[in-house]
């Protein structure tokens, strides 16, 4: 492939662009973007994960390319890294580091743009920066790691507490490196970029997420149930088993004919009938779960980034009531465009008060749902985008 200088970009990502996941939503905003101003892309991505065919179709100009960066468990990940400069994040694409510098070399890349998508991507930044003296480097930070797993050191026992807060140490100095030695340094929201103002961290720019269309989007369901969505993974399925515990009794107390519907990988285990929570496990199709209420409850307590959950509540318009970590990155208003609590004192009552006032469920329904139209659009992502590439 003969390159010619900034007209050819290698996206190096572990997600493949989609509309599912927080992380897939975010790929597809900029492999958007970056296909519409290069006239040929290459997008290198995990082998291991399912790419939908409709996706692929889109992007005309874009050879997808599928690697080896599949991640393993955690303590392998652990054990890995530990003789290594990076952190355990960064593993699953330190193993396929010869596969894709061949793949590079024989596309001839050099001259060319190369786009990291999220940090642990950024492991390939020195040796490229090195390798292909003629491209210039963009990292996108999808969130500030750092912080966005600082609550790790402090779960687990003794063994895990002592990983992490070595991983953490790596974390830091990676995500500094990154900003130091790239052409350009994004991150995905202005929270974001307080954070990594905290820990000495310049951001060159602020880049978030688009929408595509919905069919949802003149859809409303007016069905008095709780829902969630999201993985319950050891970081976020925390703050869910939380809220279940000590936030939902109140409700359901006041409310015994509510029901909390729960949908993600993992969330079974919080399965209770009995006491009104249907966890239905991983669904293929979201619909199925915003058919089964309208309002949405991210009790998110700790992390970073954009919070693409709360922003697909507002996309099927959902009431959204969130911890302030939840909607981190939008912008939302407490009281007009969704009900924001600091933790989840005070939220068993936000949401009691809610489902007695059927004017204010319309009002916020209605306004948080104008807010998003509003505020994620195609086009505003493509004016910010073009903004940040006459930087570079």
């Amino acid at each position: 492939m003969k390159i010619k200088y900034n007209t050819t970009c290698v996206v190096i990502s572990g997600c493949w662009p989609g509309n599912k996941k927080g992380y897939e939503i975010a790929c597809n905003s900029t492999l958007s973007y970056i296909s519409a101003k290069y006239q040929d892309v290459i997008y290198i991505g995990p082998e291991d994960e399912h790419f939908t065919s409709s996706f692929r179709s889109t992007f005309t100009n874009v050879k997808f390319v599928a690697v080896d960066f599949l991640r393993k468990g955690q303590a392998r990940r652990f054990i890995e890294s530990i003789f290594s400069r990076f952190p355990a994040i960064c593993m699953r694409f330190k193993r396929s580091s010869k596969e894709v510098k061949n793949i590079l070399d024989q596309e001839n890349v050099d001259g060319c743009d190369f786009f990291y998508e999220d940090i642990p991507a950024g492991y390939f930044l020195k040796e490229f920066k090195t390798s292909y003296t003629n491209s210039r480097h963009i990292v996108r930070s999808h969130n500030t790691v750092y912080k966005g797993f600082y609550g790790m050191k402090e779960q687990g026992n003794i063994f895990s507490r002592l990983a992490w807060t070595f991983e953490l140490m790596k974390i830091k100095r990676l995500e500094q490196f990154l900003s130091r030695s790239s052409d350009h340094f994004i991150s995905i929201s202005r929270d974001d970029e307080r954070y990594y103002k905290d820990i000495d961290i310049q951001v060159g720019s602020v880049l978030g997420v688009f929408f595509s269309p919905s069919n949802n989007d003149t859809i409303s369901c007016h069905k008095k149930n709780l829902i969630h969505i999201g993985t319950a993974d050891m970081r976020k399925g925390a703050s869910l088993r939380q809220f279940v515990d000590e936030v939902w009794p109140a409700v359901y107390q006041r409310f015994p004919d509510l029901k909390f519907y729960i949908a993600g990988k993992g969330t079974e285990i919080l399965n209770d009938p009995n006491n009104g929570v249907i966890a239905l496990g991983f669904i293929e199709n979201e619909d199925e779960l915003f058919s089964k209420g309208n309002i949405f409850i991210n009790p998110q307590l700790e992390g970073a980034g954009i919070k693409i959950k709360s922003l697909v509540a507002l996309q099927n318009k959902c009431c959204l009531i969130s911890t302030i970590v939840g909607v981190e990155g939008i912008g939302v208003c407490h009281g007009r465009t969704a009900l924001v609590t600091s933790g989840f004192e005070g939220m068993s009552e936000q949401i009691c008060l809610l489902l007695s006032d059927n004017k204010k469920m319309s009002d916020l329904s209605t306004q948080g749902h104008l807010f998003f139209m509003n505020n994620f659009t195609k086009k505003s992502f493509f004016d910010e985008a073009e903004i940040i590439w006459k930087k570079v």
